[in-house]
């Protein structure tokens, strides 16, 4: 989010992970021994006085390092734009004069830290190059791109899509595009085995190399108002987790793991979101025989929903698994695409049924994983009192499964408050609420909302 025609500073620190010290109560953390040859006299021991660069969490502590170096800088130049990352920082000022004020404070506060400039990659003139793209003063676009024109090898082949794949996030091309390419490396693992280009391949090339040369986006211009249309009226920034009005009428199903269950470490729940009811299974994976299998235990168990609500995960969108529904007469409900808010009820019960666990551990050492869940299961299901009710949550699935038939109750009424037009709507029956939500019947259906867009009728 660069500003066009803004000044930019590249600066590239001189080696960057040998330039961080580490404290002298950490360096006995990071020892290490050198043997001798032939063990002829005891191994040497070492420390590391400053961040190496083969630990896992050396990246990040030099983010965090470099990122304290530079917070000084962005306090004091607020209007600037300051980026880094690892040893790349960029700066951006709204004028070269500023740029002029704020470089040397920039350079004291890295050279305070002990982070050494390497003084020949200072940017200054466009073309300013930064991770991988070519800075213009008012357009981004890739840096010169080198295509492995002559592939004979499949040394050849890897190089040639390990370009691609790294350019691929940039340009907008699929996996089922590249397939040609990819099925260059299939075969003979041997790096100087004979490939090929094949016909198809070559014109994927070539879609790759005219997607690189247009490939360019422009730097934001700050004076330019963005106008934004509101084409869906029906949504608003506050929302309801959708549950059942009655026992069986909506499920929510996913995984977990539990580390300790060894090989049964998978544990797939399922919880009726009416009733808060729940039942748990663990299974040695998470593919579509263990999905089917867990709720072929929680249809005898429960009995058998009117729809259950699962993630986009492979399993669940598996065909074995759509049969299996359909001959149940189950219909599939997905939640939202990587948005773990669809299925927070059962994400919550996630943690409900580990607690347990944890809870129980010391007094089933020993015991199998199928048994330490029987009884997790029965403490949540038979001995667990939800808020607004004076019975488990068991007893108030079957109740609910019995009032199902029974004589209709009278309803209390409510308004509605419509987020766009500010105004309240109704009256309507109250069919359902809950800790911060509620559920009313109005003429286009049920509509599920917070607490606080409702308010009750006069009588």
């Amino acid at each position: 989010m660069l500003p066009a025609d803004w000044p930019v500073l590249i600066v590239d620190l001189k080696d960057c992970f040998f330039t961080i010290p580490l404290h002298p109560d950490d360096r006995p953390k990071f020892a290490f021994m050198v043997p001798t040859i032939n063990n002829a006299e005891p191994a040497q021991r070492y420390q590391w006085r400053i961040l190496p660069q083969g630990m896992r969490n050396s990246p990040m502590l030099c983010q965090w390092y470099v990122a304290r170096a530079l917070s000084g800088v962005r306090k004091r130049f607020p209007d600037a734009h300051v980026y880094h990352y690892m040893d790349d920082i960029l700066v951006a000022t709204p004028t070269q004069e500023e740029l002029l004020r704020l470089q040397p404070q920039l350079l004291n506060a890295l050279h305070s830290h002990g982070l050494q400039v390497a003084p020949e990659k200072v940017q200054q003139q466009p073309p300013w190059k930064y991770l991988g793209v070519k800075i213009l003063e008012r357009t981004i676009r890739h840096q010169e791109v080198q295509f492995v024109q002559s592939v004979k090898t499949l040394n050849d082949a890897q190089k040639l899509v390990g370009v691609i794949t790294w350019l691929r996030p940039y340009l907008g091309l699929t996996t089922a595009q590249l397939s040609p390419l990819f099925e260059l490396l299939k075969g003979d693992t041997d790096l100087k085995s004979p490939c090929e280009l094949t016909p198809e391949a070559r014109k994927v090339l070539e879609e790759v190399q005219q997607a690189v040369s247009a490939c360019q986006v422009y730097r934001i211009e700050p004076s330019i108002d963005v106008t934004v249309f509101i084409t869906t009226p029906d949504l608003h920034p506050t929302g309801v987790n959708p549950r059942g009005l009655k026992a069986l009428e909506l499920w929510q199903t996913d995984v977990t793991q539990v580390a300790e269950f060894g090989r049964l470490k998978y544990v797939h729940v399922t919880v009726d979101t009416f009733s808060s009811v729940m039942w748990a299974s663990a299974h040695t994976g998470e593919k579509a025989h263990d999905v089917i299998a867990h709720w072929r235990q929680a249809f005898a168990v429960l009995g058998i929903p009117s729809a259950v609500k699962t993630d986009n995960g492979p399993a669940y969108a598996s065909q074995q698994v759509q049969q299996f529904l359909q001959s149940w007469g189950v219909s599939h409900n997905f939640g939202i695409p990587h948005s773990p808010m669809g299925q927070a009820i059962v994400e919550r019960n996630h943690g409900t049924l580990k607690h347990v666990l944890q809870k129980q551990k010391r007094g089933m050492q020993g015991e199998t994983p199928h048994s330490r869940l029987a009884k997790a299961l029965y403490t949540i299901n038979h001995l667990t009192v939800p808020q607004n009710s004076n019975n488990p949550v068991i007893l108030n699935h079957h109740l609910s499964l019995q009032a199902s038939d029974g004589e209709q109750q009278p309803r209390a009424k409510v308004r509605v408050r419509n987020l766009v037009t500010k105004q309240w709507e109704g009256p309507y029956d109250l069919i359902a609420m809950g800790r911060g939500y509620a559920c009313v019947s109005t003429d286009t259906g049920t509509r599920w909302d917070t607490l606080a867009t409702f308010k009750v009728c006069p009588s």
